[in-house]
This record gives C-alpha cells, structure tokens and sequence, in this order.
C-alpha cells in the first residue's frame, strides 16, 4: 500500500471518529424558553425535566431576562417543574414528550402557590444533580 493511502485512510478515519459527538447531539433534544411572574422577568428560576423511565434529571436556570434553555434532552417523556426564588412560586406536573433532535419552545408564568401547586411540588429537588441518574 502507498504511503499517500495510508495518510488518506488514517485522515479518514479521524474525520469519522470527530463525527461520532456530533450525530449524538443530534439525538437529543432541547427546550427553551422565557419565565415571568406578575412583575415581569423572572431571574434565577430552576427548570427541570425529569425523565418519568429512567429518572434522569435535565435542567437549567434562567438569566436576568428570565431566558432558559435545557439541553442535550435524551428523548423520552417528562415531567416538568420550574422553581422561582421561593418554594411559594412553583410549577410541576406538566408532561413533555421529546422527540430526538426536537426543539420545544415553552413559556412559563409563575404564580402565587395554591394548596393544589404545592401538593404536586411535593418531592422536587432545584439542587438536585442536573446530570440525573444514568
């Protein structure tokens, strides 16, 4: 065998090997999106999609402009939650089934918490290890 074809096949295989990260990006899923309360933006609010299969938890916090984006979702279905600055402001039990490759756009508005609010927060964890089980 040539020396060039040896250089070519290796240049190949390298090319190859980068490309594997880049097609398991594109099997996994993102959401994102804006969170407000009654006086605008909220910063600092914890979102969360727990896998209801496998119990793996993605999440993300929202900037100044109340902006979050969760990525790098494995497909599946979830249950989401979003925590505001105190446990009074909670969100939980809404379900997502992502698709692989999917991008989800989704706005939250936090309110005060009632009696029915706080019985489905019941359990979630903001701290909670954002790489979930595996």
């Amino acid at each position: 065998m040539p020396h060039w074809m040896k250089y070519a096949l290796f240049g190949l295989i390298l090319v190859l090997l980068a490309a594997i990260p880049l097609a398991n990006q594109l099997r996994t899923g993102s959401m994102e999106g804006v969170i407000t309360d009654d006086h605008g933006s909220v910063q600092g609010a914890v979102v969360g999609a727990d896998n209801v299969k496998n119990g793996a938890i993605v999440r993300a916090v929202s900037n100044a402009a109340g902006h979050y984006k969760l990525e790098h979702v494995r497909a599946g279905h979830y249950s989401l939650w979003v925590q505001g600055a105190t446990r009074d402001d909670a969100i939980c039990g809404q379900t997502v089934v992502f698709e692989r490759g999917q991008s989800v756009h989704k706005d939250f508005h936090l309110r005060e918490a009632n009696q029915e609010t706080i019985q489905n927060c019941e359990g979630i964890n903001a701290n909670a290890n954002p790489y979930g089980a595996h």
